[in-house]
């Protein structure tokens, strides 16, 4: 092996290993071959091959940057789909919704005018009812996706310096924010110590999921809640609070935005509680940013669709949501018990029982050697080697035929795992 290749595979570990987690900037060029005590022209030529492989990238005059994995573009699933996180279309209520549609043709005229930029009027007002949530700082948004897009790119600054994670948390915001810190996530909330030591690090955000988080479905005591709001308030930072599932807890505690709503960017997406075709959401903003958010929402789609909004206007006032949602709570506890059950039968697989919502986190004790696995990756929620084994499960994502072939499937691919750790080495 050449002296570059040792030095290629060393910087290659140490990245895989997250000595260099994405976003942190690699030693120099000279620095490392002080290290090696080679020239560098040499390193150069690791260098250069790390970046040929997508592991870092040169930013011109600050130097070379472990590059952010792209795992959820790239994965390929099974035929299964237990990674996706959204409810199966067939639970969707569509002969109703059907009705709801007629109706609204016949008595609307003006369903297909372009609609005010925040949002229409008369679904923002029944959002703020149902929500608890202040109607003039509430603007209707294309998928809490784009709630996560303005936020990136309402401020003049690096937010990726100035933002801090959960670890493990959703691969979506990590797409978006390119986060440099990171504060571990315990089983009650984040670990306070590490997330008091970077707030003093010209923190700006941080991004939470406190009810029913994803991926790991927990949900912030009443401490970890409080103490992160004064947090907020003493160094002056915001938070960015998405509200995922909370409507699959029955423990609810006051949440960011009812606690500091001056410090708090709340977002909420809708789409996830009825079909992934419905992209519509809203976010509830510091008053004073409104106008700046509704401008940055004006630059990226100039307006939410009316005629969805209308739609769910009286999709929700009808009862019809709340109707759906029961049904998707039934369905979902039968399918957990089952799910659960499989799980059980290996010693190697383990997740807490309190988690809520309809997606299960999965902790193994060994590798996961499936190809094309039918999962979510844990990679996809974190950089640390500590969820690398680890995996998420939707429990809603399949119609019923296909979910009752799915845990078998499931259950043949632990069994083939465990077979293969126990098989003798010849």
């Amino acid at each position: 092996m050449s002296l570059y290749e040792a030095i290629f595979f060393s910087l290659r570990d140490d990245i895989e290993a997250g000595v260099f987690p994405p976003g942190s900037r690699l030693p120099s060029i000279r620095e490392t071959a002080e290290r090696f005590n080679c020239n560098k022209i040499t390193v150069k030529k690791a260098f250069d091959r790390l970046k040929a492989e997508g592991l870092i990238e040169n930013q011109v005059g600050r130097g070379s940057f472990v590059s952010y994995p792209r795992h959820s573009a790239s994965q390929q699933y099974s035929v299964y789909p237990f990674h996706s996180a959204y409810i199966n279309g067939d639970f969707f209520p569509v002969e109703e919704a059907g009705r709801l549609f007629t109706d609204m043709f016949r008595e609307e005229q003006s369903i297909f005018d372009a609609g005010p930029m925040g949002g229409d009027p008369d679904l923002i007002q029944l959002l703020a009812g149902r929500y608890g949530v202040d109607p003039e700082a509430t603007i209707v948004i294309s998928g809490a996706q784009q709630g996560l897009n303005l936020c990136s790119t309402l401020y003049d600054l690096d937010i990726s310096r100035h933002i801090v994670f959960e670890d493990p948390t959703y691969s979506g915001a990590i797409s978006v924010f390119r986060p440099k810190h990171f504060v571990p996530l315990l089983e009650d909330g984040p670990d306070l110590h590490i997330l008091k030591q970077l707030v003093h690090e010209k923190v700006r955000f941080f991004y939470v999921i406190p009810q029913v988080h994803n991926p790991t479905g927990l949900s912030y005591s009443e401490e970890k809640m409080q103490a992160v709001a004064e947090y907020a308030e003493e160094h002056n930072f915001f938070i960015i609070e998405d509200d995922y599932l909370s409507e699959f807890t029955s423990e609810r505690i006051p949440r960011f935005v009812d606690r500091i709503p001056h410090k708090t960017i709340y977002i909420k997406s809708l789409s996830k509680l009825t079909a992934p075709g419905i992209r519509l959401g809203f976010m509830t903003v510091p008053p004073r940013f409104y106008r700046d958010f509704i401008y940055g929402k004006y630059s990226a789609d100039i307006g939410t669709p009316l005629l969805m909004q209308r739609f769910l206007t009286r999709f929700i006032s009808s009862g019809m949501m709340d109707t759906h949602l029961e049904k998707c709570r039934r369905k979902l506890a039968g399918r957990r018990s089952l799910v659960e059950e499989v799980l059980g039968r290996y010693s190697f697989l383990s997740f807490d029982p309190r988690q809520a919502g309809y997606n299960l986190w999965v902790q193994s004790e060994i590798p996961l050697s499936v190809p094309n696995p039918p999962w979510a990756l844990g990679e996809n929620f974190s950089f640390s080697s500590k969820w690398k084994n680890s995996f998420r499960l939707s429990l809603l994502s399949l119609n019923d035929g296909d979910f009752r072939n799915g845990v078998k499937y499931l259950d043949s691919l632990f069994q083939g795992l465990e077979q293969s750790v126990s098989r003798p080495v010849l």
